[in-house]
């Protein structure tokens, strides 16, 4: 695994560039530019869907978005509510006629149209990631950015049979320091409590906060 393949990558087209452009530290960039991607689709949902029928029909087939993308939909910012408004009227209106046949209105608890959305743009990420993890600018991106999240860590390898030494050393330091951080944090609680407060720095006593990021990725947003 720690062979470097002997495949070339594509060739670098804007998708690649965004990708690079858009890493942050301390964020995994696949997690960060799907939910970059997923806040373009949830602007043109509202700003285009009553004149994109096979959305509009897909929504309706689907008795609207799920529970999770509808309430991010309703806590993106800086929004004008119009376009939500008109999704959600329809949503009401076929709930009620529902209720006025005695009928219980249809949720959609499965999947929805921003869910496929979502998926797929992790997907694209994930293949950029991929495709260019020889890259040096991909290298010097995922470097910057502190390492993936484990979740994508781990669909990654599902995808390459060979990783690069120093993408799997990336990921094993920042694991293992976490790991220390919190063992530490452990065993501190043998102390009295001045001898706590003086053993720890203030990050060390918030690490734990930040194992769900570190497994999973930040939660999402729009």
């Amino acid at each position: 695994m720690f062979a470097k393949t002997a495949l070339s990558p594509p060739e670098k087209h804007l998708p690649y560039f965004k990708f690079i452009k858009a890493v942050r530290p301390g964020t995994c960039p696949v997690c960060d530019r799907t939910t970059q991607a997923m806040g373009e689709w949830f602007d043109n949902l509202l700003d285009e869907s009553a004149n994109d029928r096979p959305l509009r029909k897909r929504l309706d087939e689907d008795s609207g978005l799920c529970a999770d993308h509808t309430r991010r939909l309703c806590a993106m910012p800086d929004r004008d509510g119009l376009g939500a408004a008109v999704l959600f009227r329809r949503r009401l209106e076929l709930a009620l006629e529902a209720l006025d046949r005695g009928k219980a209105p249809r949720l959609n608890t499965g999947r929805c149209a921003a869910c496929d959305e979502e998926s797929g743009a992790e997907n694209r990420n994930l293949g950029l990631v991929a495709d260019f993890l020889d890259d040096e600018g991909m290298r010097a991106a995922i470097v910057a950015s502190g390492g993936l999240c484990l979740g994508h860590l781990a669909a990654l390898m599902g995808r390459r049979k060979f990783l690069p030494a120093w993408f799997l050393d990336l990921h094993r330091e920042r694991s293992a320091a976490l790991h220390g951080t919190l063992v530490r944090y452990i065993d501190s609680y043998r102390l009295s409590t001045e001898e706590r407060r003086a053993a720890q720095t203030e990050e060390d006593e918030v690490a734990w906060r930040s194992f769900a990021g570190h497994v999973h990725g930040p939660a999402r947003r729009v």
